[in-house]
């Protein structure tokens, strides 16, 4: 892999990482509904 290449992957990672951070806790409140989080509310 060329520095080139492996410096514009870098870039790529970072900003996959960035763009995910908001999204960390909608994605934690989807697990909840489906019952796959940490506390399912359908424990009843």
């Amino acid at each position: 892999m060329s520095t080139y290449t492996k410096a514009f992957v870098d870039e790529l990672v970072d900003f996959a990482h960035e763009l995910s951070e908001p999204l960390k806790p909608v994605a934690r409140a989807i697990m909840g509904v489906l019952g796959l989080g940490s506390k399912p509310h359908l424990a009843d």
